[in-house]
């Protein structure tokens, strides 16, 4: 059975401890109600969110995603774009939250799906054989590395039974960018006939919900390269902790006091900045409603490397007087984020992976 793009969400998100998963007690083409959200929340809530459908008996909607629009806490209801069919009650959807947006997620599924390697490809629509010809415009996608191989058709008329022969005495000629290239027979070939075109190149790009991920990736190889990539794309998106940190008030640097102290004074409102332990964004830029001391205790030890190797914590505009704290809840937040991605990977990893030829597997993590 083929591995669809929206399965390929559906487990990226859960492995991201994203996917929030529940059945629906109605709906229509256009929404999704839900009584058990009934109270959950406030309106808007889940606005900029996205829906997944899980399982609807095999028969549609089920797979189809959209992003939420809207969010009626009264009613437990989700606007979501128009779906081929109505939900029903009974059918299971998955819920997350816009801090992995599901735009921004099917494009990592793509830059994860290309990164894995390129992938033999077999064209057999481009080019047909015509009387005298010799050269023959060479697809754009065709460039990234010369033709692997080309046949020719040998019996017509029959859709099942094409009788393909390989043909030897080819060159390839490449081309500026954004130009064919150049395919030349050394003599004509027999005309009326299609060439099948072996090439390599990444995968192809899937947006649709149900774009097939191509069998030479295991599905579990797949969920890690995109987990890894939104991972990644998130410390990325969150590297502004650096930029935004405000200037300590004087005498009351975190890196002086306690973490007890530190999260009860100057972290807790010191200069006007709301503080790790309030529930707005304190001076790391991210919400966090547990005490600072659950990250930053006296025994802790963090990591000193990014995925790069690189040193992590930038503390130019604080001096060395505000190290400390700054230091263990930058590390902290890019610990947890490794320790998830390293989990992912171990677990994708644990059965062996069939991947195509020029495709080098990493191996099982030791």
């Amino acid at each position: 059975m083929a591995y669809l793009l929206w399965q390929l969400l559906r487990d990226a998100y859960s492995e991201l401890g994203q996917l929030q998963v529940s059945a629906a007690t109605g709906g229509t083409t256009t929404t999704i109600v839900d009584s058990k959200l009934i109270g959950a929340g406030r309106d808007d809530d889940w606005n900029g969110g996205a829906v997944i459908v899980l399982s609807a008996g095999g028969a549609a909607p089920e797979g189809e995603f959209g992003r939420v629009s809207d969010y009626v806490d009264a009613a437990g209801t989700l606007t979501v774009p128009e779906m081929s069919a109505a939900v029903e009650s009974g059918d299971l959807y998955g819920l997350v939250s816009e801090y992995y947006p599901l735009q921004q997620m099917i494009e990592l599924a793509n830059q994860a799906l290309r990164n894995l390697g390129d992938l033999t490809h077999a064209d057999t629509t481009t080019l047909d054989t015509a009387a005298g010809q010799t050269e023959y415009p060479a697809a754009i996608a065709w460039k990234r590395r010369p033709p692997r191989r080309i046949d020719i058709q040998t019996r017509t008329g029959d859709a099942d039974d094409h009788r393909w022969a390989l043909v030897r005495a080819w060159d390839y000629v490449p081309a500026a960018a954004g130009e064919s290239g150049v395919i030349v027979f050394r003599s004509p070939l027999r005309a009326g006939r299609e060439l099948r075109i072996w090439y390599e190149d990444a995968h192809p790009r899937v947006s649709a919900y149900d774009d097939e991920i191509r069998e030479e990736i295991h599905p579990a190889l797949a969920v890690a390269a995109a987990v890894e990539k939104a991972l990644v794309w998130q410390v990325s998106r969150l590297d502004g902790w650096r930029k935004r940190l405000p200037a300590p008030a004087a005498g009351r640097c975190p890196g002086r006091v306690g973490a007890a102290e530190a999260a009860a004074s100057s972290l807790a409102g010191g200069a006007g900045q709301p503080g790790i332990g309030d529930a707005g964004e304190g001076w790391f830029g991210v919400s966090v409603r547990r005490p600072v001391d659950e990250f930053v205790g006296e025994g802790f030890q963090p990591s000193r490397k990014s995925i790069s190797g690189s040193i992590i914590a930038s503390r130019a505009s604080h001096g060395d007087s505000c190290k400390p704290v700054i230091d263990k809840v930058l590390s902290m937040k890019w610990m947890m984020l490794l320790d998830g991605l390293e989990s992912v990977i171990r677990r994708g990893l644990r059965r062996p992976l069939h991947l195509p030829p020029g495709i080098i597997s990493p191996g099982p993590l030791k």
